[in-house]
């Protein structure tokens, strides 16, 4: 943290350095409350939305990561208490324990997707060579089933369940 009366800072830093201090205390409360849970495991609302900073780190203080930190201190007398105060976050970070797996790509999902890829690019040059022409309805219809079709296919792997394009009859 930053000892707003010792930097002399004045205006629009003084409200930069209080806005950092607000998240940093933020990042410290969120600290507090996963090593609380990691203890005792015990449930509890995690406010990660409580900062800019906090909802930054979410995927990695929460999530399915492993995560180092790193803190600085100074042997200085007159930082004393800011040092003690990073001794004790760095303490209360390393009680938080992540679950981290590795994630699986599923060989069949990649193959899939490839293989759908290679149809697209296969048809878009069919296209070309056929010489879609856009004003022909029955083209227009075609390339838009298709379209959709397409779509669907891919975002059904990309949301985990299907969702349909709606249909236009232009």
């Amino acid at each position: 943290s930053e000892r707003q009366k010792l930097t002399g800072a004045a205006g629009e830093r003084l409200k930069e350095a209080g806005n950092i201090n607000r998240s940093l205390s933020q990042l410290g409360n969120l600290i507090n409350i996963l090593a609380e849970i990691s203890q005792t495991g015990k449930p509890r609302h995690i406010p990660y939305r409580d900062s800019r900073l906090t909802f930054l780190l979410q995927e990695s203080l929460g999530g399915n990561a492993k995560l180092a930190m790193v803190c600085a201190i100074s042997p200085s007398q007159s930082c004393k208490s800011e040092t003690f105060s990073t001794l004790r976050f760095a303490q209360r970070a390393k009680a938080i324990q992540n679950k981290a797996v590795v994630n699986e790509v599923m060989q069949d999902d990649v193959n899939f997707l490839r293989g759908v890829i290679r149809e697209l690019k296969d048809e878009l040059q069919r296209m070309k060579d056929d010489g879609n022409n856009p004003t022909n309805p029955s083209v227009a219809y075609s390339s838009a089933w298709n379209a959709r079709r397409s779509l669907n296919i891919l975002r059904s792997f990309g949301l985990g369940h299907p969702v349909s394009l709606p249909h236009e009859d232009d």
